[in-house]
């Protein structure tokens, strides 16, 4: 019962939510909930294999059996209570797309004018930002990087400081490879782009760095409509997808290690059990629900965190430790880490049990208010859908963590990519051949010299 009833009550939540949305409208408009609904499976799918690979961590060894039933009851209720307020959200803003529509006849004119303008811009920021972060990555911060896998809380302190700006320059790249599917770029050109966005994750010693992108690029394409989906497709994705996990492994194994762990591919336990192992979100929110006592000492320094989550560590050496630690021992977890509440335990750290009230709202509203935004013009090109997506792919990353207190480190990189955006328009503008001479957005046309 332990090993099952997490994954029937979620797939039984599924089905209420999908129940929820079916009649409202077509269902790749709610491609954002069906993404928060995936985001949710691996967490309940790990309670069904927990015998299998002997995870070291499960809320079933440390809660009763009483508090683990009636908390899986009730997380999963949850998902969906927020699918009716997305419902509600969703059909109340969708009502009234006047405004949407004059926004969106504004971004199909500047697309229709600037879209293969801006794309060229983007290509030159890829890879920069690629550059940029391998430079921080095995320059600035170099061996002191490996300390972030240390069994330690000093050596965890010791790693802090660049190790934000790959991640925003990841974020950034990944706009821009939907920026390409959205203006049906040659597939030359997006393999390009998709391997430079590898290049940077994989650095870093992402296990999913290569799996990442390619669920985002294939969910916005089958939303966007520049791909279907058959049987063969289907298989091809799986198989792209296995071997990308396993190049995953093998990265995450020769960072840590300084070998490639070869041997790790010849056994599902180690090539599955990693990945599969890292979704305990689940788990710690089941204890923080039934048993409130375990988080309520630390949530000042959540609160007080999340003031100063924006500012880096390399520009304030004394900047407090992520209390994501002082999470992982309240509750119990075996190892020094930074453990990601998820989507409901992420909010009971910053307001209390209310959270459990919150979180639905929050995760319904909005997710709905993004989703509405790419309702009007739908069918035309435009440089709004990519960036609406990664704006909502960037919002329910948060979510999933349940890394709520980060909200402006996460969505400091949209900013920051259009900024450079801008500049680089700016600085190249006319000075290289390849590059339209057309009047800068919010420039004076000047002529070239």
């Amino acid at each position: 019962m332990f090993a099952v009833l997490p994954l029937v009550t979620y797939l039984a939540a599924a089905l209420l939510a999908y129940v929820c949305l079916r009649d409202l409208g077509p269902r790749r408009h709610h491609v954002l909930f069906w993404v928060f609904l995936a985001y949710s499976s691996p967490y309940a799918l790990r309670f069904a294999l927990q015998e299998v690979f002997a995870f070291p961590f499960a809320s079933s060894t440390i809660l009763g059996t009483g508090e683990f039933i009636w908390t899986t009851l009730l997380l999963g209720g949850l998902i969906p209570l927020a699918a009716l307020i997305y419902r509600f959200t969703y059909a109340g803003s969708a009502a009234d797309l006047r405004r949407e529509l004059v926004r969106a006849d504004a971004w199909i004119a500047f697309t229709q004018g600037w879209g293969t303008v801006v794309y060229r811009y983007l290509w030159l920021v890829a890879f920069a930002c690629t550059l940029l972060g391998l430079f921080v990555r095995f320059v600035i911060q170099g061996d002191r990087f490996l300390l972030g896998f240390a069994a330690d809380v000093e050596s965890r302190q010791a790693s802090m400081g660049w190790g934000f700006v790959p991640f925003i320059l990841s974020q950034i790249n990944v706009t821009i490879l939907l920026v390409a599917i959205e203006l049906r770029r040659p597939r030359a050109e997006f393999l390009g782009l998709f391997l430079v966005q590898v290049a940077l994750a994989v650095s870093s010693g992402s296990k999913a760095g290569f799996l990442i992108p390619l669920f985002y690029c294939l969910v916005f394409a089958l939303h966007r409509r520049r791909i279907g989906l058959n049987g063969m497709r289907m298989l091809g994705f799986a198989v792209i997808g296995l071997v990308g996990l396993a190049l995953g492994v093998l990265v995450r194994g020769y960072v840590e290690n300084g070998v490639w762990s070869f041997d790790a591919l010849g056994s599902p336990i180690t090539l599955f059990g990693p990945a599969l192992g890292r979704f305990f979100a689940l788990d710690i929110t089941q204890i923080m629900v039934a048993r409130p006592g375990t988080y309520a000492g630390i949530v000042p320094e959540f609160q007080k965190y999340t003031l100063t989550a924006a500012v880096p560590a390399a520009l304030w050496a004394g900047k407090p430790l992520n209390p994501c630690l002082l999470l992982a021992d309240a509750v119990g977890f075996p190892f020094v880490s930074c453990v990601a509440p998820g989507w409901v335990g992420g909010v009971l750290l910053l307001v209390g049990p209310l959270g459990v009230l919150l979180a639905p709202l929050l995760v319904g509203v909005i997710t709905a208010r993004i989703a509405v935004r790419a309702l009007a013009r739908e069918s035309m090109p435009s440089l709004r859908h990519p960036m609406v997506f990664s704006v909502g792919l960037l919002w329910l990353g948060l979510v999933n963590e349940g890394v709520y207190y980060q909200v402006i480190p996460i969505f400091l990189p949209i900013l920051l990519g259009l900024v450079l955006v801008y500049v680089a328009m700016v600085l190249l503008h006319g000075r290289m051949g390849w590059l339209p001479v057309v009047p800068i957005p919010g420039r004076r046309a000047a002529p070239i010299e």
